[in-house]
């Protein structure tokens, strides 16, 4: 198992990760609606591949853009895709896309993903959320269809025993930044370590 780093407006120097074995980090694609200075930039990005860390990116523009159905998810695949090919990231990449509230049903992540899916190609969906959610999408839409990343929140004691990443640390300091722990389980999980020509 590795340890896996996410974060938002921190920025936790690449070399320190990487010498306190880090394994890689999850980074977003867009800024929240209001907000500015969350998005992964390809200096970021040139920075965190030249230390050796390996990258994997979310989507994430509100808490439950997955209640509102095929066509946000039609329109956020499309957007990230864009922002993939504009970090030159490689085909096969995954992005998370966050189910970052409760409200959010399995029914809703599954429509959600679906139409997300053929639009992101040749990127991979993934999906961040609670257990429930988790275990649930992949019923409804089968366990090799996407990358999982269960949170702590919304789960209890309970853990998926199909998860690509699972953050277990919310809110830690690392070098003065705030950031969350995952453990990411495979070799797997979606990340990429080079980039597009």
């Amino acid at each position: 198992m590795n340890l896996v780093l996410d974060y938002s407006w921190g920025r936790p120097d690449p070399t320190w990760m990487k010498r306190a074995n880090i394994t890689g980090v999850l980074r977003y694609l867009c800024d929240s609606p209001g907000s500015t200075g969350k998005k992964l930039t390809p200096e970021e990005l040139n920075a965190l591949l030249n230390a050796g860390l390996s990258v994997a990116a979310i989507w994430q523009e509100t808490v439950d853009a997955p209640t509102k159905g095929e066509t946000a998810g039609k329109r956020d695949g499309q957007r990230a895709r864009e922002a993939m090919k504009n970090l030159r990231a490689p085909a096969g990449a995954a992005v998370y896309f966050a189910a970052d509230s409760e409200k959010v049903t399995a029914k809703q992540a599954a429509s959600y993903l679906a139409a997300a899916r053929p639009v992101l190609a040749p990127y991979r969906v993934g999906l961040y959320g609670g257990i429930d959610v988790i275990t649930g999408t992949q019923k409804i839409l089968g366990e090799a269809s996407a990358y999982w990343w269960q949170t702590a929140a919304w789960s209890g004691s309970r853990i998926s025993t199909r998860l690509h990443l699972y953050q277990g640390l919310h809110r830690g300091n690392f070098g003065g930044h705030q950031v969350d722990g995952n453990t990411a389980y495979g070799n797997d999980w979606g990340q990429f370590t080079q980039l597009t020509n």
